[in-house]
């Protein structure tokens, strides 16, 4: 019983809206503080739960709903509270901001997930900071890497046959 209860609150986690306080400018939950109020044209969504393949679906109609107000220009994830996407939730994620593209708005992921928090692979303080954002475009924008080199061509050995340094089969008839 008290599996099948984990797994129905996992499948529906609490979908905060955010706004901004008036008294220190932070963002908090518009439901629970009566003196925060909505930024214009933005709607800011904190998902308090993990993003996996049983919630995703609920998450994605939850925020279209949210988002199909015509004063939105903009939807923002804060993904500071979700420890972790799968590959569902983030194939799920992309196609959102594909459909809100098409709409005339905005997806963007603000914070980190976190996986990624503290990863080395994604650096440390202000860098870490930039490391995901889920472009309308559906893209993934992390860190530049140095493009892959490819190997030159082996010089003709015997029979005078080149062979390319990236083939797998036998040797190409092209005399050197």
């Amino acid at each position: 019983m008290s599996v099948l209860l984990l797994l129905y609150r996992a499948s529906r986690p609490n979908i905060a809206v955010l706004g901004q306080a008036r008294a220190d400018g932070s963002f908090q939950d518009v439901e629970r503080n009566s003196d925060v109020a909505a930024v214009p044209g933005v709607v800011i969504v904190r998902i308090e739960s993990g993003l996996f393949f049983a919630n995703a679906d609920m998450v994605r109609d939850t925020i279209r709903a949210k988002a199909a107000d015509p004063n939105v220009n903009a939807v923002v994830l804060d993904a500071q509270t979700i420890p972790a996407i799968d590959f569902t939730a983030a194939h799920m994620l992309i196609e959102l901001g594909r459909d809100l593209q098409r709409q005339g708005k905005r997806l963007v992921l603000a914070r980190q997930v976190g996986q990624v928090r503290g990863h080395p692979r994604y650096g440390t303080g202000s860098e870490r900071d930039r490391v995901l954002s889920i472009r309308a475009s559906g893209g993934r924008r992390t860190p530049r890497r140095e493009p892959r080199r490819r190997r030159p061509v082996k010089p003709a050995g015997r029979g005078g046959l080149r062979r390319s340094a990236h083939s797998r089969g036998p040797p190409c008839d092209v005399p050197s």
